[in-house]
Parts: C-alpha cells; structure tokens; sequence
C-alpha cells in the first residue's frame, strides 16, 4: 500500500448503460453490466500518474532533484506533473514523430524538452545516457512500463475498485497492453486485495500485439517490422518480460486478445459520445474488447461470461464487467476525425 501523500486522484467507477447495452447485444446475455474506471480524468490524462508518481515520491525521499524519461506521450505527461508537484526538475526525451502539440502539453507543465531521433528507442538511449552523467542520486530514469514501484502505484486502481464495488467481485477485468505496466499493476492489484482469481483480458491492436506474441512463445518477442498499428501508445516492439511470467501464472487467467485498429478507433468515438470523453486508440483498444467490438468480445469477455451460477432464486448472477478507460494525451477531435477516414 502507499503512503498517504499521492499523486493521482480516486477516479469513478461508473455503470455504462450504453456499454452494457452494447455488451448484451453481442452476447445475448441480459446479467451483464459494465462498469468504466475513468482513469481517463487523471491529472496528466492518464493512469500513468498512479506508478510514476508513486516512482517520483520514492526518488525525491532518495535526494533526487530531477526525473528523467522517454516519451511523447502519457509517461512523459506523467514526468511533468509528478516532477512539478514534487517540487523537481523534470527532462523529457522525446522522438522526432513525436506531434508538436504533445511537445507544448509536456511543457506546458514545466519541463524541458528535448528532441532526439526518429524513434522512441532511440530517445529511450539518450536519457539513460543522460542519467548516468548527471548521476542517480541526482537524477531519476523514468521507465515507461518496467519498474515495480510503477507496478506498486498502479495496483491502486485495483485497491478502489474493489472499495467501489461494495463487496461485489468483478466477473472479469478488460485493460489495453502496450509495454505491460498497467497489466502488471492491475495484476499486482488483484493479488494484493484477495482477488487472485478473477479472470483478465488484455487487449492489444494488430500491428502492436507484442504481448501476444509474447503469450503464444511463453516469453518476450520483438515485433518484427516494427508497430504498424495507428495506436502508438501501445507501441512497445518488445513486451515487459514480468507482464508475461505474472499472466502466464496468474490463477485467475490472463486471455489475450488482438482488435483491429478500425475497432479501436470505432470504440473511441462511440466511447466520446457515450461518455463526453476523448480517449486514444491504445485505450479504446480496451473499450472494443469489453463492449463495442463484436469480434473483440467474443474471442475474450463472452467465454467468461457464458460460465455462470445460478443464485438461490434461481436467476443468473449479475456479471459486473470493469474495463479500464486508461486514457491518453494523443488526441483530438481532429484527429479523430482523421482516424475514421483511414
């Protein structure tokens, strides 16, 4: 558990009736219900505020002065606001593809900026460079996805959940997977609160399935050519190698999926007018898995689902469904509106 002086905020875990709707259609089931953790609403926009602020409070306690990370996008959002609200400097490295209105949003919140090659492997590099010249105890390297104390902080989300819910247990739980952080947090998460054995999927867009491919092989695989999904956020080539140990032994099981970029997309714009919320394709990936993507839902949620109990009158128990909207800072609605026209 974390100490009491956090970062990220307590989001809501609310019921889609549009989502259940959606779920019950493509299932024929009328017991379902789907809940959305909006972690979307987080300061930064993501959930990624839970584990790198966490990593950020435990560096600062250390004597550091300084975060230091790679990305363009919820990480490095995530590094700004920890590092202004902890009273530290803060360095994003972030490739050239990287959109300038990104650029802006990162230093907006007070950080520097650096530009530095054509990919993020490459920006990845020049940071660990950076942080070994400036030294650890100055200055912290902000990971992405592969640290436990980010595990740590995002296994939060599971810690409110299960408040939420007022003794109720999910049936199963639907979350993206890019490098394997937030699968190792939640699955942190669920062990943690006693709820080892509730069932995850995770879900991922072709062209960015490394977790898949990891999964099929029982060990990390790099993506061959490279992430050709429109879902950059879930743009690891190669996956967290504890993302595939703790699924492959989770009790609960871990069922990986793989949705179209067009289901992804789809999802963000029925989830935006569902919800009044923007969020990128590596979280509407999650949002097609639960609920709006037919195809999705049936190689994942449906044969969960479709293994229920009777209560004592005889009826089927409600099967409460949580997907995490993870968020995400890639986005616009002109871009959306661009998404649709690939």
């Amino acid at each position: 558990m974390l100490g009491k002086r956090v970062l990220h905020v307590v989001t809501p875990l609310n019921q889609s009736v549009q989502m259940t709707k959606s779920l019950s259609s493509i299932t024929s089931l009328n017991n379902v219900q789907v809940l959305v953790k909006l972690d979307c609403v987080q300061p930064g926009g993501s959930f990624k505020i839970r584990g790198i602020g966490h990593l950020a409070q435990q560096a600062k306690l250390r004597g550091a002065t300084k975060l230091c990370s790679s990305s363009g996008g919820n990480a490095g959002m995530a590094t700004a606001y920890a590092a202004q609200a902890n009273g530290m400097s803060a360095t994003v490295v972030v490739p050239s593809t990287t959109p300038a209105f990104a650029r802006d949003k990162i230093q907006a919140l007070g950080a520097e900026v650096v530009v530095h090659g054509n990919v993020w492997d490459e920006a990845d590099q020049y940071v660990k460079q950076m942080v070994k010249e400036l030294g650890e105890d100055i200055a912290c390297y902000v990971p992405p996805f592969e640290h436990p104390t980010i595990w740590e902080g995002h296994a939060t989300m599971i810690d409110e959940i299960k408040e939420q819910m007022n003794g109720a247990i999910p049936s199963c739980i639907v979350v993206s997977v890019g490098g394997g952080g937030l699968l190792c947090g939640v699955l942190v998460g669920l062990q943690r609160n006693g709820w080892e054995n509730v069932p995850v999927v995770a879900v991922e867009t072709k062209g960015a399935e490394s977790f898949h491919k990891g999964m099929e092989a029982g060990k990390p695989v790099r993506l061959e050519g490279g992430i050709t999904s429109i879902a950059k956020s879930l743009g690891a080539t190669i996956v967290s190698s504890t993302a595939v140990s703790m699924s492959t032994s989770h009790p609960g099981t871990v069922t990986s999926i793989v949705v179209t970029d067009a289901a992804a997309v789809q999802a963000c714009c029925r989830f935006a007018d569902d919800h009044r919320c923007m969020v990128e394709p590596a979280c509407g990936a999650a949002l097609a898995g639960a609920a709006y993507d037919q195809e999705g839902v049936a190689s994942g949620v449906h044969a969960i689902l479709s293994n229920g109990r009777e209560n004592e009158e005889g009826q089927m128990d409600t099967k409460h469904v949580v997907v995490i909207a993870c968020g995400g800072n890639i986005v616009s609605r002109q871009m959306m509106d661009e998404w649709q026209k690939l």
